[in-house]
């Protein structure tokens, strides 16, 4: 029998480095199967760990062992075809829900190693994005302020729309849960890079978490707030295609990415809302010549991913699970709805640390600090 001593947190920094490393090689290389390999990686290596912690056999080893060079052989031979994997993103991210279920049904993970696995993270993250910066910024967007201009700062995957998300959850968490001095730190870094991302994104955020902290405050239904979150974000997508003044104040405010989204959801049809239809996502881009199939809204890009239906089952567990989060947990869960307005990556899997902190938020319970 096959056994192994590695904590769920060394688990974790250990992978999420790797997979930062591998990512700033996709990167340098222009290669999508690069990352789409290494999201096999983190998914399999994961679900491989939890059962050494069981003591598996040599053979479930090598079977999974078998399994990951399957699935990245498929992705290399797909890609050099079609140059495309993105036909590979439902069973990637159904691996990933599986995963990550399976990780905390399974494991308690305490405040410690939330607070561990999530700061170590976005310190990897930051120094791989420094590095992205440094040597392939040529492409990056000024941003001009008064006496002077710069590059803005971007992720390491070539766009401000990761980091600075991920830049408002550090502060966020740090601040629901961290008493340590240490989170001024990661509040400073933190705030530089949101800044210097010039985005809207943490603005939109830290709004709906406070109004949503004053709600709960006075009201305490979870439900009815996820529900109020649901309508007013329909009827802002529904005004953005019948309202010419909204359409041009959400232009601003977005800078342009409602136009996808109107365009998108223009070219919506039944099949596209009960099963993937990537190709009915595809439109022009209204900032510069191209298209995209990019929805710049977490729920239209899933819709378009995995379908309407699943996308409806999979949050409708998710907001049965919410009705037992904690206070702050909750707060977490509206700022990755507020974040998925005008974001993707928040349901992509290019970063998994999401997928960590939304199932945190659903299975903690420990009310130490409710």
């Amino acid at each position: 029998m096959l056994t192994i001593k590695f904590g769920y947190q060394e688990l974790f920094k250990l992978l999420l480095t790797f997979y930062s490393l591998i990512a700033v090689l996709s990167v340098l290389t222009q290669s999508t199967s690069l990352l789409y390999t290494v999201v096999c990686l983190f998914t399999v290596l994961l679900v491989y760990f939890l059962l050494l912690k069981k003591k598996v056999s040599k053979t479930v080893f090598l079977g999974f062992l078998g399994f990951l060079v399957l699935m990245s052989a498929s992705i290399l031979i797909f890609y050099n075809k079609t140059g495309t994997v993105g036909a590979f993103f439902p069973t990637f991210f159904f691996l990933y829900l599986v995963c990550f279920y399976v990780y905390f049904k399974s494991h308690k993970v305490s405040i410690e190693e939330f607070l561990k696995v999530i700061n170590y993270s976005y310190v990897v993250y930051f120094f791989s994005s420094i590095f992205c910066y440094l040597f392939m910024s040529d492409f990056y967007r000024s941003i001009s302020l008064p006496g002077f201009s710069f590059r803005a700062f971007h992720g390491i995957e070539g766009s401000p729309a990761n980091i600075d998300s991920f830049s408002t959850f550090v502060i966020l968490i740090n601040f629901f849960f961290n008493q340590f001095k240490s989170r001024f730190l990661l509040y400073g870094l933190a705030s530089c890079i949101i800044l210097f991302s010039g985005t809207v994104t943490p603005i939109l955020i830290f709004l709906v978490v406070m109004l949503s902290a004053i709600y709960l405050r006075l009201f305490r239904h979870f439900s009815s707030l996820i529900i109020l979150f649901v309508i007013v974000h329909v009827f802002m997508l529904y005004l953005s295609l019948s309202s010419e003044y909204i359409n041009d104040l959400l232009g601003v405010a977005t800078n342009g990415r409602n136009f996808i989204w109107n365009t998108q959801l223009e070219n919506m049809t039944s099949y596209s809302i009960l099963w993937s239809d990537v190709e009915a996502a595809t439109v022009p881009i209204s900032w510069s010549i191209g298209e995209t199939n990019n929805s710049h809204n977490a729920f239209l890009f899933l819709i378009f991913r995995i379908g309407g239906l699943s996308c409806l089952l999979l949050f409708l567990s998710f907001f049965i699970k919410s009705f037992k989060s904690t206070y702050h947990n909750k707060l977490l869960l509206m700022a990755f709805l507020a974040a998925g307005i005008s974001n993707s990556n928040m349901l992509y899997i290019g970063n998994p640390i999401y997928f960590y902190i939304v199932f945190f938020a659903l299975f903690y319970r420990d009310e130490e600090f409710s």
